[in-house]
This record gives C-alpha cells, sequence and structure tokens, in this order.
C-alpha cells in the first residue's frame, strides 16, 4: 500500500511519532512530513507548529509555497505538499493551541480542503465540533497571502492586529486568526503577534499552535 498520509502509515502500525516519507497518488516525488501519532487516535499529518519562536515566519509567498523550518520543530510544510495531500482525500483539520496561563484549546473542524495555486491555494472548512465560537470562519474561502501582496505591503494604519507572516488574509486589520504570525514575546510591536480570535487587553497570548490533518474515517 502506497503511504500517501500519515494516516496509511498509521494504519500500518507506526505508533511513533516523528517525520516519515509520504508517496502522494499524483506520481510526483514523495516529501517528507512530520506525523502525530498520538492525538486523537494517531494519524496526523502536521503542516504547521508553533512553540518557542526558533524559527522566522516572516517568510516570502515562495518560502509559503514550497515549506521552511525543522519538521520536529517550528516549520511550515509547504502549500505545494499541502495541496498534494488534500488532493487526494477528503480530510479533516485539527489545530492544538496552549495560552501563556497554561489553557489548551483543540479546534476540529470534520472538512478542510484548499484550492490549487490559481485560487492563492484558498480555503475551505466547515463543520467546528464543539465550539461556539469560531474565529476561523471568518477567513473561509479566502486566498493565502504574505504580507507583501496586501495593498499596504503589511503596513496598514490601524491599532489592531498586523500581518507579519503567510495567512489566509481577510485584508488589512479586519483579521480574526494568524497562527503564522511573530512569536508573543519575540515582537517589538505586538500587533504582529500571532492569534486566535483578536486579543483584548490583558488576554492571555498564544504559546503554542500545531495544525494537521486526517482523512475522514
Amino acid at each position: 500500500m502506497q503511504d500517501i498520509d500519515c494516516d496509511d502509515l498509521y494504519a500500518s502500525g507506526y505508533r511513533e511519532g516523528g517525520v516519515y516519507t509520504l508517496k502522494p497518488a499524483d506520481g510526483n516525488q514523495s516529501l517528507v512530513a512530520y506525523c502525530d501519532m498520538d492525538s486523537d487516535e494517531g494519524g496526523w499529518t502536521v503542516f504547521q507548529r508553533r512553540l518557542n519562536g526558533s524559527t522566522n515566519f516572516s517568510k516570502t509567498w515562495t518560502d509559503y509555497e514550497n515549506g521552511f523550518g525543522d519538521l520536529s520543530g517550528e516549520h511550515w510544510l509547504g502549500l505545494r505538499k499541502l495541496y498534494r495531500i488534500v488532493g487526494q482525500r477528503s480530510y479533516t483539520l485539527r489545530i492544538d493551541l496552549e495560552y501563556s496561563d497554561g489553557t489548551r484549546q483543540v479546534a476540529n473542524y470534520t472538512g478542510f480542503s484548499l484550492g490549487d495555486h490559481s485560487t492563492g491555494y484558498r480555503l475551505h472548512i466547515s463543520g467546528l465540533e464543539g465550539h461556539t465560537d469560531d474565529p476561523l470562519a471568518y477567513h473561509n474561502g479566502t486566498s493565502f497571502m504574505t504580507p507583501e501582496q496586501l495593498p499596504s505591503n503589511g503596513m496598514p494604519s490601524c491599532d489592531g492586529p498586523r500581518p507579519s507572516g503567510g495567512w489566509w488574509y481577510l485584508g488589512e486589520c479586519d483579521d480574526h486568526v494568524d497562527l503564522n504570525g511573530v512569536f508573543p514575546g519575540t515582537a517589538s510591536d505586538a500587533r504582529y503577534e500571532m492569534f486566535w480570535e483578536v486579543p483584548t487587553s490583558g488576554s492571555p497570548t498564544l504559546t503554542f499552535s500545531e495544525m494537521k490533518i486526517k482523512p475522514i474515517s
């Protein structure tokens, strides 16, 4: 059986989380990705992780297409690779978050897919489970952008959160989620920090995020 994602590896008996070689069914070359074999019955293909600020996420469009970072640590898998994987099956999306006050949060979406390069890898999500608030829903249907692609070149004249890394941005100052912003505590301007839901004064900051996918069972 061809291992086109981490769920295939889990089904083949692999139980240790780590970096594995995947062979998407599109016939192109293999790719490597980190597999989470512990969360929710394992088999998750990780495409984003933030945990200590060791990797700079203020990158160009080309960087976000190709991927960067350390697959065993902080990284972005790459839009090209992610699209190759999700184009094969129907997928769910899991987002794990941790905050500076020690609280944890999990967002599970029953549907996740991306458009191709010509759409800017447009985001499609659906079916958030167990939550009343869904800030990522505001970004549904948006294209992935990096700050230099925004009209203000990433320097909007507003007091709210500002784009820093690459994300499915809504616009200049309207974003509700940006998990690829500057890691909290490492930026001279907190408006560029990563966040899930628009932060308010005194609210805890994110200290960890991980985005991963798994085929719908």
